[in-house]
């Protein structure tokens, strides 16, 4: 049974969502197309299954990082000193990363920390 087509699916094959999940792949065959279309076909959604896989691999370890406690200090000691703890946080993760990896600030005192090929034992381990 077909559980499952997204927009891409729709647009290799013709056949929308609804019209193919709950069906028998066999529903493809519409006589329309010959083996060698349908075997490309399969080739192409089986790569795509496993390319989209493998980056949800690669962005499995992915972390967010958040300064507590933040608005006090701001409060406390004015935006600028607070800017400059931001700035501090910042240097200190790309110090602490590898060049493959990426730190983007995300909202006021939140980070997130992209680790391509990182494995969970080696994300711990830092």
């Amino acid at each position: 049974m077909v559980e499952f087509a997204n927009k891409g699916f729709e647009i290799i094959t013709g056949y929308t969502p609804t019209e193919v999940i709950g069906r028998k792949p066999s529903v493809l065959k519409s006589g329309k197309n010959d083996d060698v279309f349908y075997r490309d076909l399969w080739r192409h959604l089986t790569d795509q299954v496993f390319e989209e896989l493998k980056l949800r691999e690669q962005a499995s370890h992915d972390s967010l990082a958040d300064i507590d406690d933040f608005k006090p200090v701001n409060d406390r000691f004015g935006h600028q000193r607070g800017d400059d703890i931001i700035k501090t946080v910042a240097n200190i993760l790309l110090a602490e990363t590898r060049k493959t990896d990426k730190c983007i600030r995300w909202g006021g005192e939140e980070f997130i920390v992209l680790l391509p090929f990182c494995g969970l034992a080696r994300v711990r381990a830092r």
